[in-house]
């Protein structure tokens, strides 16, 4: 296996119990960076300060050009954070996470502090299991609902400031509308196409970021040419008819989280939200796939709001479904180049 896609191999087991509370931590990281994050981008640092571990926004890796206010990146800090609260669960830690614990420090998304309050689990289906499982899958899915037990489950993740709602059926074909009319409208910025030209690699790349073609379908010899059309064409344009397809035929559900605010600590929230449900999606045999433009482009969330008939602000648009097809993971930095020693 490549080096980029070894932080992957993971293992539940090899937990150091009889390390220090830094190796343990460190290990803990090895789950947070399985996070999803906007192009692949991987936007996180972290550093280990007593019982603590402190997470950064790292702004090399912040998408300057589709991602302005830093939305997804937060988005994106806070999956990762749920990676860590999840993981620590299993091996018997309690956790208290603070968001934006320093005003002086615009970087400091969020302090996650640990206590011991147990042994470790013995539960077979921890979400911890489902953390290596996860992958953006951006392939068809099957015309097949999810169980309504499990999204009843995952309805009670909702609090009076953030919202799950589901599109099945007519609702869901206007918001597929609104999505495939966001990503037209995104390609045809010059700059967000050059950005995204920069993240989407060829299928043996030896990249640790971005996204390899084969995530989208794309064979390799044609992955060669991949970056180069997106900088060049409005290929959203080009596969409209296939957009649509994929969202209406292919897609039962389409989920939205949303919140009462729009700042970053509702970012974060919205981002721990959609990891989890992530993470349940995969515990129960499916899927979920990211679609970024109908929130981030233009007013294009206003639309969201007028379908869902709420003030709050969509935070993540995505898909949700059964898929039997498989694709193999993307790059990941390792812990030790994510890490602020």
């Amino acid at each position: 296996m490549r080096e980029n896609y070894l932080p992957w191999q993971v293992s539940v087991s090899d937990f150091p119990k009889d390390g220090d509370l830094r190796d343990q931590f460190i290990f803990l990281l090895s789950f947070a960076i399985l996070a999803p994050s906007g192009h692949n981008s991987q936007p996180w640092a972290f550093k280990i300060e007593n019982n603590s571990v402190l997470i950064f926004a790292e702004s090399s890796r912040h998408l300057v050009k589709s991602d302005t206010n830093g939305r997804q990146l937060y988005i994106s800090l806070g999956c990762a954070i749920e990676n860590i609260v999840i993981a620590a669960d299993y091996y018997g830690f309690s956790t208290a996470v603070t968001l934006l614990p320093d005003s002086k420090n615009q970087d400091l998304a969020a302090r996650v502090t640990f206590s011991r309050a147990s042994e470790k689990t013995s539960d077979k289906d921890h979400l911890i299991f489902s953390i290596p499982e996860r992958f953006n899958n951006r392939s068809m899915y099957e015309n097949r609902v999810p169980p309504k037990e499990v999204l009843n489950t995952i309805s009670q993740l909702q609090t009076t400031n953030l919202s799950i709602n589901f599109f099945i059926s007519e609702q869901k074909n206007i918001a597929a509308d609104v999505a495939i009319e966001a990503g037209i409208t995104a390609m045809d910025n010059k700059d967000f196409r050059e950005e995204l030209s920069g993240y989407v690699k060829n299928n043996f790349t030896s990249s640790k970021v971005g996204m390899p073609a084969f995530g989208m379908g794309i064979p390799t010899l044609v992955s060669l040419l991949v970056p180069t059309m997106i900088k060049r064409f409005n290929i959203n344009r080009m596969k409209n008819k296939q957009d649509k397809a994929l969202l209406k035929k292919f897609t039962p559900i389409i989920g939205v989280i949303s919140t009462e605010g729009d700042v970053k600590p509702d970012w974060l929230n919205a981002g721990r939200i959609y990891e989890r449900i992530a993470l349940m999606a995969v515990s129960n045999g499916f899927c979920t796939a990211v679609w970024a433009s109908p929130i981030q482009i233009a007013d294009y969330y206003r639309k969201l709001q007028s379908i869902l008939r709420t003030n709050f602000r969509p935070q993540v648009f995505f898909r949700m479904g059964y898929s039997g097809k498989n694709i193999p993971h993307s790059p990941r930095l390792s812990v030790e180049e994510v890490l602020i020693r």
